[in-house]
């Protein structure tokens, strides 16, 4: 497991564990909260631009990193 996660711009970080290893979290913007779930293969490009869009909009994002490499591009491949 990664616990040194790379920092994201503009996002802010933290651990939260519960009955398992702890996981990272990043969290962004002000407003209503919304826990947003990554799939294959984890934080994308396309996960962030749709992340921004929701602070944009007024949310709070946290964004838990479950598995997988954070930036990593989304391709047929690095889905397996």
């Amino acid at each position: 497991m990664q616990m040194n996660g790379p920092p994201l711009a503009g996002y802010e970080s933290f651990y939260f564990a519960y009955n398992g290893p702890p996981k990272l979290v990043y969290v962004r913007g002000n407003g209503p909260g919304i826990i947003l779930l990554h799939e294959l293969p984890s934080i994308t490009v396309e996960f962030l631009r749709f992340s921004g869009w929701l602070v944009e909009t007024g949310f709070r994002v946290y964004m838990p990193v479950l598995f997988g490499r954070i930036g990593q591009a989304t391709t047929t491949s690095s889905a397996i």
